[in-house]
Order: structure tokens, then C-alpha cells, then sequence
């Protein structure tokens, strides 16, 4: 919220919320067909930029002339919410597997997670499972015996990698971002996938460097190697 803060202020336009129809590329430009507000609408773009996270594939399908999609995998990693039974901060591993757990005191409650699990079905279905429930609460009896886990309210949730996708076991992965565009030379379509958070300023240069023989000179408004946000 404060990046896109910023960046209204800064001058940029949003339509919160709108939905993604389709797109369609022609010569110079790329018309994208939303709907905002019940009503659609079209807007003409030089380039139109994917950061659908885990619908990214889906966005690309909704372009013509027909595009690649990346060759990704969505990953889950689900958390449970305790009561605050513990008071510190643990770096934990699965006695199982060997993954990195953390146990975080958050909002009043404790924070405990993650998991990676392939998700195969559309990213809105995406929820914590059971076996990742457990898989969570043994590895926190593990090294707390002394918790009682075993009567205490749960709550979960959980969030959607974009991985490449590989035979190495997820959490092997890189977890580089993947950009890719429909002409190298002048893209009109580029679809950001996976990176982290918080790499997202270096993402982004990345991203107009790669669309420069696309775009006008443009006056630059700030520098956010600088520009603190609110």
C-alpha cells in the first residue's frame, strides 16, 4: 500500500478494483480489456506488465496473438495461528525433513510456519492442509514438549509461490525473479513472476530496463534509490 501510494502521488493512475479481461497486441500499442466498477472498459497501452503473481499464466492466456506461458509451479506455504504460548523468537528445523520453520510471536498469537507443498488447483483454493497442520504442530512438539498442543484453538492460512518448475524438491529452488516478454528487442508484453518482496525496487529497475526500446523519454519524477516511503 505505500509503494502504490507513492507512486499516485507521484502520478500514476489506478482502478481499484478491476478485473483482467483479455488483451490484444497490435502495432505500437496493447488494448486491455478490464472491467471496473461492473462496467468494461478498454485502456491502450505501449506495454502492458503481468504481475499476476500466482494468475499470471492465466493473464498470459488472455493475450493475442496467443503467447507462452512460463514454465513455473505454484508452491504453498501455510501457517498456523496459536495463543501466544511462547514469548521469543525460534529458528526451528523438521526433525523430518530438515526445512526451516519459524516461530514468531504475531498480533497477539504465535506465528508458526512454513510449508511447500505443489498446489494444483486454481490459486483462490489455496488453504492450509492438514497434513501441513500437523506437519507445523510436530515440529513445534518436537522442541517444546513441555506445550500442550493438543487442546489449544488453531487458526491458519496460507500464500502461493511461483517457482520454476523442477524435479529438485521446492525448497532446492532458486527463488530468483523470472521475467518474460513477447519480443526482446521491443516488448509489448512482460510477465513478472516470483522474486521476493522485498527485492521488488531491484525487480522493477529491471523490469524498465527491459522495456526502454519500448517506451518514450520520460522526465523522471523521482529517484527510488532515494525516495522514502510513507
Amino acid at each position: 500500500r505505500a509503494v502504490l501510494a507513492s507512486a499516485v502521488s507521484l502520478g500514476a493512475e489506478t482502478l481499484i478494483p478491476a478485473r483482467f479481461i483479455a488483451a490484444e497486441r497490435r502495432a505500437g500499442s496493447c488494448l486491455v480489456h478490464i472491467e471496473n466498477q461492473g462496467a468494461q472498459q478498454t485502456v491502450e497501452a505501449r506495454v502492458l506488465i503481468n504481475c499476476a503473481g500466482p494468475w499470471a499464466n492465466q493473464v498470459i492466456n488472455g493475450v493475442q496473438p496467443a503467447m507462452s506461458t512460463s514454465p513455473v509451479e505454484l508452491v504453498q506455504g501455510s501457517h498456523v495461528l496459536l495463543p501466544p504460548l511462547l514469548k521469543q523468537y525460534f529458528y526451528l528445523e523438521s526433525p523430518t525433513d530438515q526445512r526451516a520453520i519459524f516461530v514468531l510471536p504475531w498480533q497477539g498469537q504465535l506465528l508458526v510456519g512454513t510449508t511447500e507443498t505443489p498446489h494444483h488447483q486454481a490459486p483462490e483454493l489455496s488453504h492450509c492442509l492438514a497434513t501441513e497442520q500437523a506437519y507445523l504442530l510436530e515440529t513445534l512438539a518436537y522442541y517444546f514438549p513441555e506445550l500442550d498442543l493438543t487442546s489449544v484453538p488453531v487458526d491458519s492460512f496460507a500464500g502461493l509461490r511461483v517457482l520454476p518448475r523442477s524435479e529438485k524438491a521446492a525448497f532446492s529452488r532458486s527463488r530468483e525473479v523470472l521475467i518474460s516478454v513477447d519480443d526482446e528487442q521491443r516488448p509489448m508484453a512482460l510477465s513478472v513472476m516470483g522474486g521476493k518482496l522485498t527485492t521488488y525496487r531491484a525487480t522493477a529497475l529491471q523490469v524498465m530496463k527491459r522495456l526502454k526500446g519500448s517506451l518514450p523519454k520520460r522526465t523522471p519524477q523521482a529517484n527510488t534509490a532515494s525516495l522514502p516511503l510513507g
